[in-house]
């Protein structure tokens, strides 16, 4: 039986003291927990797993992990490299899972989320090669860039709605992961998050590539009046630059499209750009969220309806409709689209449609 507390536990990451947290293992089981007012060296308010040098010399005994409750964060590289560790436990109260903190833990096949996490942290469990099945639960928001990629034994992803941010490769070169359901929740999703996976590969022969509520990709390179981009109603979110390099000159949105992400139409390097002179309405009345330079390049709309977009406070008034007529919108809560970022200077927009409740906090 072995146990530490901070006294002789340094930081291999941050070169900082452990704050908050006790530890204790026996017969290959590594706990952790919150530490208390009793605990001279481990008391604390942050309640963080870091990556510390007093386990890190008995990885190869560890076999499961179980973070008690109490703990509220796994920190970066905190359980990274654990080459015996089969089974990881994780309390309710544990609510983000940093940077590479299960990295190349390649025995690892189970582990048990607690329903408190809210953000799962880039590459958090990369290239854990033996992983085969997870639960994300409800309360998970985003899944960071990277977390799962390479995990090339995981078959069974079980999403819970909920789930909002799915970063870029995320689930990248999954080879076994035939079935992916993101829900209707999602609201962005990075570029190549399942490409590699089997469900993508499946779909290689499709006009556009689906999973769950998002598209995630096209097959196809031009898209024209007599083979028109008609979106299947149902998809709910776009990916980051699914049309990329995309040549598109007529356009139908589904009613059930709620989100478009960064770059999706964007045309990329293409010199005669992706949307032409006979595309120049288009419907985006049930959009609630438009990403960075979703449109660039699409230079001949002329009517836009962005009644129900929001956009983040961060939005800058002058930088929102350029070169149009309206001349004052404050950011806010309640303010519309930062629309610069979508279509650049150099768009002329003849007509405009906005709600007038997204001036409510203008002075």
């Amino acid at each position: 039986y072995v146990q530490g507390k901070t006294s002789d536990t340094v930081s291999a990451a941050s070169g900082t003291k452990f704050d908050g947290v006790v530890w204790s293992m026996s017969g290959g089981v590594l706990t952790i927990s919150k530490g208390t007012a009793t605990d001279e060296y481990a008391a604390g308010e942050m309640g963080e797993v870091r990556s510390y040098e007093a386990w890190r010399s008995r990885d190869d005994e560890i076999t499961k992990v179980i973070v008690e409750e109490g703990v509220k964060n796994i920190g970066d590289y905190a359980l990274s490299y654990m080459p015996n560790a089969v089974e990881v436990e994780i309390a309710d109260s544990v609510e983000s899972i940093g940077l590479q903190a299960f990295r190349e833990s390649t025995a690892m096949t189970s582990v048990e989320l607690g329903e408190g996490i809210k953000e799962i942290g880039q590459e958090a469990f990369l290239l854990c090669s033996s992983l085969t099945e997870i639960e994300i639960p409800g309360s998970v928001k985003t899944i960071g860039q990277g977390a799962f990629r390479e995990c090339e034994a995981l078959t069974s992803v079980k999403f819970n709605e909920g789930l909002e941010h799915v970063e870029q490769y995320a689930f990248r070169y999954c080879a076994n992961l035939a079935q992916i359901d993101f829900p209707s929740t999602v609201k962005t999703v990075g570029e190549e998050a399942v490409y590699g996976t089997a469900a993508y590969n499946a779909q290689s022969e499709n006009e556009f590539i689906i999973c769950g509520s998002v598209l995630i990709g096209t097959n196809v390179n031009e898209f024209d009046i007599d083979h028109p981009c008609i979106i299947p109603e149902g998809v709910v979110c776009i990916a980051n630059k699914v049309f990329v390099d995309v040549t598109i000159t007529s356009l139908t949105l589904p009613e059930s499209l709620k989100y478009i992400g960064n770059f999706a139409f964007d045309g990329g390097m293409r010199n005669d750009y992706q949307c032409d002179k006979t595309l120049t309405e288009l419907d985006l009345k049930n959009v609630e969220y438009i990403g960075t330079k979703a449109f660039q390049y699409w230079r001949y709309i002329k009517d836009v309806d962005l009644s129900n977009v929001y956009t983040p406070s961060s939005a800058v008034a002058s930088r929102i409709f350029p070169l149009s007529t309206i001349t004052a919108i404050c950011p806010g809560p309640t303010s519309i689209a930062l629309f610069s970022e979508m279509i650049p200077v150099g768009v002329v927009l003849r007509t405009i449609k906005v709600s007038l409740s997204k001036f409510s906090h203008c002075i």
